[in-house]
C-alpha cells in the first residue's frame, strides 16, 4: 500500500475513534535539520481524498497566565502553553492519535487555516524573548507552506520547519522549535503568535495540514533548564527559525544572501 493510501486509512480510522495507540509520554521526537527557503512556486498537488468528517474534543475554558510576581521584584518571563491553547486549528485531545494532544491546522480555505497563542504580559520585553514551539508536518512530499506573524506583524514565511509524519501513530517524530523573538515585537498587555497555512486548499481532515502541541514563551534570564521536559522531547539543540526584528524587508540593502561569497 502507498504511503499516502496509509495515512488516509489512519485518518479515517482517527475521526472513528478506532486508532489506538501510546499514551502521551510515549512518543520520542527528534530534532532534525532544516534549510528554510523562500516557498516554491506553485502549490502542491495533493491527490483527491475523501473528505472525513472531523468531531473537535471541547477545549477546556483556560488561559495561561505567567508566574505570580514577587514583591521585591518582577519574575523572569515564563510561560507555558498546552495543545488546546492554540485557537483557529482543530484541537484534538483525546492522545489516542500522535502520541499527545495536539491543534491541526489545514489549507488556508479551510475551517482550520491557523494556530494562534494569545496571552498578556505585565510590561514589554526589554530583550530577546526564547518561543519555543513543539510541531509535526503531514505526509505530503514536500513541505507545508507557511506564515509565522506575531501581533500581526509577518516575521517568517517558508517551509515548515517540522518534521513529515512518517505513519507512525505511537511514535511520531514531533520537533521541538527554538524562535528568538527580538526585543520590540511583544509589547505590554495582549499579545499574538499566529502560525498561518499558505496551501490553498479547503480540505480537511486529509493533507495539507501541520499540527501543533505544547509551547514556551521564556525570556532570557529565565532557568529555561528547569523547565524542559526530557520524557517528550530529548536534551540537545532545538531546530530554529531565525527571524527579523524588522518586517522591511524589501528594501535591496542586504538580504537572506548578504553574507554569500561575491
Amino acid at each position: 500500500m502507498g504511503r499516502l493510501g496509509l495515512a488516509g486509512l489512519a485518518l479515517a480510522a482517527l475521526s472513528a475513534g478506532a486508532i489506538g495507540v501510546g499514551k502521551a509520554g510515549e512518543s520520542t521526537p527528534t530534532p532534525i535539520t532544516i534549510s528554510f527557503n523562500t516557498p516554491a512556486a506553485g502549490a502542491r498537488t495533493p491527490t483527491p481524498r475523501p473528505v472525513i468528517r472531523l468531531t473537535q474534543t471541547p477545549r477546556p475554558a483556560t488561559t495561561p497566565t505567567a508566574a505570580p510576581t514577587a514583591t521585591a521584584e518582577a519574575t523572569p518571563l515564563d510561560l507555558e502553553f498546552e495543545a488546546d491553547d492554540w485557537d483557529g486549528g482543530f484541537y484534538q485531545g483525546s492522545g489516542e492519535a500522535y502520541a499527545r494532544e495536539w491543534t491541526a491546522v489545514y489549507g488556508a480555505q479551510s475551517e482550520y487555516p491557523a494556530g494562534i497563542l494569545t496571552f498578556e504580559l505585565d510590561d514589554e520585553p526589554t530583550s530577546e524573548v526564547l518561543f519555543r514551539v513543539e510541531g509535526l508536518d503531514d505526509e505530503f512530499p514536500g513541505k507545508h507552506q507557511i506564515a509565522l506573524e506575531i501581533n500581526d506583524r509577518r516575521v517568517y514565511e517558508g517551509d515548515s520547519p517540522f518534521a513529515s509524519f512518517g505513519g507512525d501513530f505511537q511514535n511520531p517524530e514531533w520537533t521541538r522549535v527554538l524562535i528568538r523573538i527580538p526585543e520590540g515585537l511583544l509589547e505590554k498587555g495582549e499579545n499574538e503568535i499566529a502560525f498561518l497555512s499558505l496551501e490553498p486548499s479547503a480540505a480537511t481532515g486529509v493533507p495539507p495540514y501541520f499540527l501543533l502541541s505544547v509551547a514556551s514563551l521564556r525570556g532570557d534570564d529565565a532557568d529555561d533548564e528547569a523547565t524542559e521536559t526530557p520524557a517528550i522531547v530529548p536534551q540537545g539543540d532545538d531546530e530554529e527559525i531565525e527571524i527579523e526584528p524588522s518586517g522591511e524587508d524589501d528594501d535591496g540593502e542586504g538580504g537572506d544572501g548578504e553574507e554569500d561569497d561575491g
